[in-house]
């Protein structure tokens, strides 16, 4: 059975153990399907927040974590109604009533939590982008904004989304059939969409735009 750890690379190469997936969470917490090996938390995705710490999704968990960078403690749990874990928020204003199996957290600049929700619980099963927007002190997690493909696509598995500063937003429907990319605006309007024939069973994990092969800048 396979579990995983939060770890910290320091400037002299030392690392340092930050979470341990196994302090915080139990087997039973698992309420999605694995492949092969007993991977029952499936952390996909890591994100440092704008106040420093990280922000984790754990796919099997059905369950978007935030963690102190220093001490490790769990800051909240931002968990689904399909989720067996306790959520420090109630979702809503979303028609779905959550995410599944979701992938590429991403922290927005003003906080609030965008997603790629794979959707396997939803019905029919379906993707989308989702953005939440959290309030802590009353404990809510507001949908802001949602985009699904038309006709709608089924990313079982992996998947990713991008918020540019033009506000538009990128998803990357990474697994089955089509393999595509969408960049749509805030309104939902499709600005371009690409797809991507791979041979064999070998796919993309994401999609990411970028500027440019030899530098960082942020789109």
């Amino acid at each position: 059975v396979v579990a995983h750890q939060l770890v910290r690379q320091d400037a002299n190469g030392d690392q340092h153990v930050v979470f341990d997936a196994w302090d915080h969470f139990q087997l039973t917490d698992n309420v999605e399907p694995t492949v092969g090996q007993a991977d029952f938390d499936h952390a996909n995705a890591v994100y440092v927040a704008p106040d420093g710490n990280y922000v984790v999704s754990w796919r099997n968990l059905d369950v978007i974590t935030k963690i102190d960078a220093t001490t490790g403690a769990l800051i909240w749990s931002l968990a689904s109604p399909f989720s067996a874990r306790t959520s420090d928020f109630t979702i809503g204003s979303d028609p779905l009533n959550g995410f599944s199996a979701q992938h590429s957290v991403r922290v927005l600049a003003n906080g609030n939590i965008l997603v790629f929700d794979n959707g396997t619980k939803h019905m029919p099963s379906a993707s989308r982008g989702v953005e939440y927007q959290l309030d802590e002190g009353a404990h809510t997690a507001s949908m802001v904004w949602q985009f699904g493909h038309t006709p709608p696509i089924n990313t079982m598995f992996t998947g990713s989304v991008q918020r540019f500063a033009n506000g538009n937003t990128m998803l990357g429907w990474t697994f089955g059939s089509p393999l595509a990319a969408t960049e749509v605006t805030s309104a939902g309007d499709v600005v371009w969409e690409g797809t991507l024939h791979a041979p064999g069973t070998q796919v993309p994990y994401r999609f990411t735009k970028i500027r440019s092969l030899y530098r960082f800048e942020d789109l």
